[in-house]
């Protein structure tokens, strides 16, 4: 998965995501907690380092946590309490991966805390045609174009080959939308079309 960071104040108000793509290839070293003094929260009146440890015994886990439409809610620990889960979301979500499961590149659901996220992995279907996948991944350049996700899609950010479905550059293609986003999404979508009328000539060209 590789996700673009998105710049602060620009003129017109809207963040944009920078040019370059970074790759995460390793999880963040575990990152400690404060002492928290005069909580309710019969857990927030232990020691720091003694909640620490029930956090990361409750929430981390050793595979990739599978997110899909049945499963893609924050663990119960962090839904006790506001207090609760303020101190203790960041080790959820900087100590776990996560793999997100697409039927033909169908970009859902999307959840608000893994669709900023830097360490998803995308497994999907390995009998996937051209037909079926082009009209999910357009909806997916569209939410990404307007800024409801700085998730992009490669190639290799899949665990199935697809060069037998879509032999071309998905990473130029999002670099392309991420390159007009001053712009509305309908000049955008035509030049999209444009791309997908030269990939499928070239696909289907014997």
């Amino acid at each position: 998965m590789e996700k673009r960071k998105r710049h602060e104040g620009d003129d017109d108000g809207r963040e944009h995501a920078p040019e370059g793509l970074s790759k995460v290839h390793e999880k963040p070293q575990p990152q400690g907690l404060q002492e928290l003094g005069g909580q309710d929260s019969h857990i927030l009146r232990l020691p720091a380092e003694l909640r620490n440890r029930i956090y990361f015994e409750v929430m981390v886990s050793p595979t990739p946590i599978a997110i899909d439409e049945e499963n893609h809610s924050h663990p119960g620990l962090l839904q006790t309490s506001r207090q609760l889960r303020r101190e203790a979301i960041k080790i959820y979500e900087e100590n776990n991966s996560f793999r997100v499961d697409l039927e033909d590149l169908k970009f859902a659901p999307q959840p608000s805390h893994w669709v900023w996220h830097s360490y998803v992995e995308f497994s999907s279907n390995d009998t996937m045609s051209f037909d079926s996948c082009w009209p999910n991944l357009v909806e997916w350049l569209r939410l990404y174009h307007a800024g409801h996700t700085d998730i992009t899609l490669t190639l290799d950010s899949l665990d199935v080959p697809l060069h037998h479905v879509m032999d071309f550059d998905l990473d130029a293609l999002f670099t392309m939308v991420n390159t007009m986003r001053e712009c509305s999404w309908v000049p955008v979508a035509k030049v999209v079309a444009a791309w997908q009328c030269a990939v499928e000539e070239a696909f289907y060209t014997v």
